[in-house]
């Protein structure tokens, strides 16, 4: 068994490891920023990908309603009753969509203002950039 230099300690030891970790949390903080940056540019209402008509809007700032929430029940609403009694109402949907799919169309059309965008959705912006 040979002892390690002083050189060899350092780049395998605990310094070695705290320089990594030092990096791993600047690369967060990093990225947090640039998330941040991204929201303040772009507003609650998301970011476009891509120019022009058709174009996607990633949302930045969403929230799927749960239980208890007015926008769970007017959703809910929607899904039992409203596209039965009045399906035109809810272009794009059927009987089959889902809690997501309504929340969507609900704070699309401002039919309850109490729904923000759900989360796990991409906008379809129709105008152009």
């Amino acid at each position: 068994n040979r002892m390690m230099t002083d050189d060899e300690q350092c780049a395998s030891g605990p310094h070695r490891r705290g320089f990594t970790f030092g990096l791993a949390v600047l690369g967060l903080a990093a990225v947090s920023l640039l998330v941040l940056v991204v929201q303040q540019r772009s507003g609650s209402q998301g970011k476009r990908l891509a120019g022009g008509s058709g174009a996607i809007a990633l949302n930045t700032a969403c929230h799927t309603a749960v239980k208890g929430e007015s926008c769970y029940d007017g959703v809910i609403w929607a899904m039992e009753h409203g596209i039965r009694d009045n399906p035109s109402r809810y272009q794009g949907l059927t009987k089959r969509s889902d809690f997501v799919e309504f929340q969507a169309l609900l704070h699309r059309n401002g039919s309850h203002e109490d729904c923000g965008q759900p989360c796990g959705t991409a906008e379809v912006a129709a105008e152009d950039a």
